[in-house]
């Protein structure tokens, strides 16, 4: 893999992370809460 490979990669989840980011993170609360209340 080239360097420039990696970086279009890095960008590319970066992007993705972004527009995912807000459902990602109401999921994990949800999942923590429920690890802790289980725990």
């Amino acid at each position: 893999m080239t360097t420039i490979e990696a970086i279009n990669i890095v960008i590319g989840s970066w992007i993705v992370g972004a527009v995912v980011m807000p459902e990602y993170t109401r999921f994990a609360k949800k999942g923590w809460v429920q690890l802790l209340y289980l725990s």
